[in-house]
């Protein structure tokens, strides 16, 4: 979003915004939505950046312009929906009504059966051992792991799970293979397709969450939390 030379960063955010009222405007009364991630870096509080020349003050004062005129010429709409973790580092000016002035803060997964669609989501492709079902594995698990998990924690978990799982297969091909006295590549083709399936069992899924350190310690939890009384106040 953010351009090396000179007016390129707000001409960005112009052309996004452009973007999204053409697809509004698709069909009547339609509507697109916008997202940005780490809106942070692209909407700081104005005058306290030290850029020298300004630029980040041009590139807020683009967005807020932009924002101010989120309904198109026939009668779209477009939502813009920015994601952070720091919004105290936000523009205040984005918090005024028709703007971002809806706030929804996403904590950790603390409820068990939280954690278990996020994992199940995660797992949802996965085979198991003993036939089991993504969220069957999910609900064995969930007590199991640390509790305070992010999204990314969670995800480190279930792939770590599935390359063990895989390494597991690749080794016990490859141990076969040399058994029966048959090139790699002949003895894999001679295999059904679901033989050649990562097959992941419960003791994948710990020894993955025993390599993995929650992301969020208890201080940024509340941290995190004290932004949430902050700014729902």
């Amino acid at each position: 979003m953010l351009g090396s030379y000179v007016g390129e960063s707000e001409k960005n955010i112009r052309d996004a915004f452009a973007m999204a009222r053409n697809a509004a405007d698709s069909s009547p009364k339609s509507c697109a939505v916008l997202f940005f991630d780490e809106i942070d870096s692209i909407a700081p509080k104005r005058g306290g950046t030290g850029d020298g020349g300004g630029v980040m003050d041009r590139v807020v004062a683009t967005l807020l312009g932009e924002l101010d005129n989120n309904i198109t010429n026939d009668g779209g709409y477009v939502f813009v929906i920015g994601a952070t973790n720091r919004p105290d580092l936000l523009d205040p000016s984005l918090y005024r009504q028709g703007r971002l002035d809806r706030l929804v803060f996403l904590g950790l997964a603390t409820e068990p059966s939280e954690r278990i669609k996020i994992m199940t989501a995660l797992m949802r492709k996965f085979s198991f051992e003993n036939g089991m079902h993504a969220e069957s594995m999910a609900e064995e698990l969930v007590n199991e792991i640390p509790p305070n998990l992010s999204g990314a924690d969670f995800s480190a978990i279930t792939s770590g799970a599935f390359m063990q799982s895989l390494g597991r297969l690749c080794r016990q091909i490859e141990y076969d293979s040399k058994n029966e006295g048959k090139p790699l590549d002949d003895y894999m083709r001679s295999l059904h397709p679901e033989q050649l399936i990562p097959i992941i069992t419960k003791k994948d899924l710990m020894k993955a969450a025993a390599n993995v350190t929650p992301s969020v310690s208890p201080d940024t939890a509340e941290y995190y939390n004290s932004l949430r009384v902050r700014f729902s106040s």
